[in-house]
């Protein structure tokens, strides 16, 4: 084709700038892909540390959370070990790292003042208000991000540093049959039916299960509402309805809450019986001395400061008598040695048997000494009522007593201590008889049969404390009571750690309505002293004592148990039959071993409530349980920790418990539990009721803990470059 050579070389001019057009935006494009991916790799490493920075000062928080040191109040005060010690930082980061913070990063914190004018150097509470920054700076590759959070520190009651919870578990929540929970109004007890908001939460730190016959309603409620709200880690299932408004995660663990300071203070609050009276020494020798063979109707009455008044069989001493030898009074047929005739009485001053000698009364004698000291045993007995008044007493021996034998360390109304060196054991009649003792301290086991009624200002017992056989409904008043071993009483005898020389408002000991906080409350006039037993703990309702109830009264008490055995360190049981229970009043009372109920008794009451705290460490190596089969209810609150809890008693009418129960055991991560924390089974049930809880706070438990927590709306990012 012929063309114009105007036209020539035309289509190559535009071709190539087509082509240079296209090589512009190619380079173009592939400097904007590399300036984006250079601006997104920069944001996402912005972000990274961010994300670190979030995680390292919710770290610090969580640790000043359970530190043991409050918040510093001068410039001399340790701030938060890890904000100004090397070794605290390294500490800190290391479990940053462990939890996936990158080794290649940096931390660092610094803890100041919330003064107007921010001076990072005032590392101290300067203005006293409890708040203090919290700082924290990451830098990641290239990236340094520092944040704050403003910290605040209040001191609070146990109890009010808890969530509200009917039931709080670190793991599982198990509510198998016709088991159930429910809330009751505060202000009348009656069940709780408004619907949402709801008074309370069921929060699980793993799942809630039923059985499909769980309506979170009480049986009696009308109409029959859920009553409790529920929050929970894991999933909910088996339960015989949906529930309203439930909430997915956030549970943390009991500790957030009730960390160790906390737990080991009402640990030691638990233990104030630990520190017991000190044993009373052995008086001196002193006084006339005379050798035992003297007491004899022959030549009893050469003794000097003697005489008789044979119109009452009495043979009074007006000077103090040191013996020698161990001496034997008694009644009986004929004559001979230290045979009088029966219903013989001795009046001394003080007596006083020296080295290991014993002295021994035997059938229908009397004796009254204003004191009395025994190197070795003391041994009493009688086949008839008799009534020995000895003052102050010494036996560096074992001290025995059988038979109608009333024994009173009184001088005027002051009770007066009795001590012994060994055992004591006392075994009573069929009716009963009362001793009277000041301090009662016995270095070995005392050991009580039959209807001995014991009242003492305090009892301390290095072995172990016995009482068993009393038929007659016995009430023992014994003030505080420390025992080294196992205590294990029976038959029908009720214990109080009340003074029995002050006086109580308390109408009928056994009469729980008349209870009243002059009776029972830690801030009444005469409140009940603490218990401290260091084994095992029994109470058993001896089955036949018809109509009979045992009826304790005790202050602040620890049950030590056999630490690392697993065996059962307290154990309750009531009548299997009736609906008059047996009942336990205690503000306090905690242990680190099992616990089991059965039987119908109640623990304190809606007006009086108590706490039950179990502590334990198993660490592997054995299981503890809490298993209360009780029958009866339990008013308060139940903490425990690393041991689960079964609630077995209920008969869905009368609830097991009526308070709440919190349960800390930590599963181990890469682990799966053989049993759920709480374990609700049968017709169990457990019923909220803030009233209750509140009286848990104001009677039961005076601890108090450090609360830390972050002010809200304080976080702050100060700058990412």
């Amino acid at each position: 084709m012929h063309r114009h050579s105007s036209e020539r070389g035309a289509a190559l001019i535009l071709l190539m700038g087509i082509a240079a057009t296209l090589m512009i935006m190619a380079a173009t494009l592939v400097m904007v892909l590399l300036n984006q991916q250079h601006a997104t790799a920069s944001e996402r490493k912005a972000k990274t540390s961010v994300y670190y920075a979030e995680a390292a000062l919710d770290k610090a928080v969580a640790d000043a959370k359970v530190d043991t040191d409050s918040m510093p109040k001068l410039s001399t005060d340790p701030s938060w070990p890890w904000s100004s010690v090397s070794v605290g930082r390294s500490q800190l980061l290391a479990a940053l790292v462990a939890a996936g913070f990158p080794a290649n990063g940096t931390v660092d914190y610094r803890v100041y003042d919330n003064l107007t004018t921010v001076n990072p150097s005032i590392q101290w509470d300067q203005n006293n208000d409890g708040r203090m920054w919290l700082e924290v700076t990451i830098t990641y590759q290239g990236k340094v991000t520092r944040t704050r959070v403003l910290v605040t520190q209040t001191t609070e009651n146990v109890v009010t540093a808890l969530p509200r919870a009917v039931l709080y578990s670190d793991t599982d929540i198990s509510l198998q049959n016709s088991s159930d929970l429910y809330s009751l109004r505060a202000s009348d007890g009656q069940p709780y039916t408004a619907g949402s908001p709801y008074p309370t939460t069921v929060m699980s730190g793993g799942s809630l299960r039923g059985s499909g016959n769980q309506d979170l309603a009480a049986y009696n409620a009308s109409p029959r509402v859920q009553s409790i709200g529920v929050n929970v880690n894991g999933s909910v299932s088996g339960l015989g309805f949906t529930p309203d408004g439930v909430k997915i995660g956030g549970v943390g663990l009991l500790s957030d809450y009730f960390d160790q300071g906390a737990q080991a203070d009402l640990g030691d609050e638990a233990q104030t019986g630990a520190t017991h009276a000190a044993a009373p020494t052995a008086p001196a020798a002193s006084g006339t001395a005379v050798a035992a063979s003297a007491f004899s109707q022959a030549n009893i009455l050469t003794i000097p400061g003697s005489s008789y008044n044979a119109g009452t069989k009495t043979y009074t001493f007006t000077n103090d008598l040191n013996v020698t030898g161990s001496l034997t009074l008694k009644s009986g047929i004929g004559s001979g040695a230290g045979v009088f005739p029966a219903g013989t009485k001795f009046v001394f001053k003080s007596l006083y048997l020296n080295g290991n000698s014993s002295l021994t009364l035997t059938d229908q004698v009397t004796v009254s000494t204003t004191a009395l000291s025994v190197g070795g045993a003391l041994t009493i007995s009688s086949s008839a009522s008799v009534t020995d008044q000895f003052g102050p007493v010494y036996a560096g021996g074992n001290v025995s007593v059988s038979g109608p034998v009333t024994l009173s360390a009184v001088i005027g109304t002051t009770p007066q201590s009795f001590y012994s060196g060994g055992n004591v054991t006392i075994t009573g009649p069929a009716s009963q008889v009362t001793d009277q003792f000041g301090l009662l301290y016995v270095a070995g086991a005392l050991s009580v049969t039959n209807d001995v009624q014991l009242k003492s200002t305090a009892l301390v017992a290095m072995g172990d404390f016995t009482l068993s056989g009393a038929d007659a409904g016995i009430i023992d008043y014994l003030g505080p009571i420390y025992v080294g071993g196992s205590a294990r009483w029976s038959g029908t005898v009720s214990v109080k750690t009340t003074d029995y020389t002050k006086s109580y408002a308390e109408v009928d000991p056994a009469d729980t309505t008349t209870w009243t906080l002059a009776t029972v409350g830690p801030t009444a006039i005469n409140p009940p002293g603490p218990m401290w037993i260091g084994a095992v703990f029994a109470h058993t309702w001896p089955g036949t004592g018809g109509s009979w109830r045992y009826h304790d009264v005790y202050g602040y008490t620890w049950i030590s148990g056999n630490a690392g055995t697993g065996n059962v360190a307290i154990n309750y049981t009531g009548p299997t039959s009736g609906t008059t229970p047996c009942t336990v009043m205690c503000t306090l009372m905690s242990t680190t071993e099992k616990t089991t109920t059965s039987g119908r008794v109640d623990f304190g009451t809606t007006d009086f409530p108590m706490t039950y705290f179990m502590q334990c460490d198993n660490d592997g190596l054995y299981s503890n349980t809490c298993e209360w089969g009780s029958t009866g209810t339990f008013y308060g609150l139940m903490v425990v920790m690393e041991a689960v809890i079964q609630i077995t008693g209920g008969n869905g009418q009368q609830p097991c418990v009526v308070g709440a129960v919190f349960e800390g055991t930590p599963y181990v991560s890469g682990t799966t539990g053989s049993t759920s924390d709480i374990t609700l089974t049968g017709s169990s049930t457990v019923a909220y009721n803030q009233a209750v809880i509140d009286k848990v706070k104001n009677y039961s438990i005076t601890t108090t803990t450090l609360v830390t927590t972050i002010v809200p709306g304080s976080w702050q990012q100060l700058s990412t470059n």
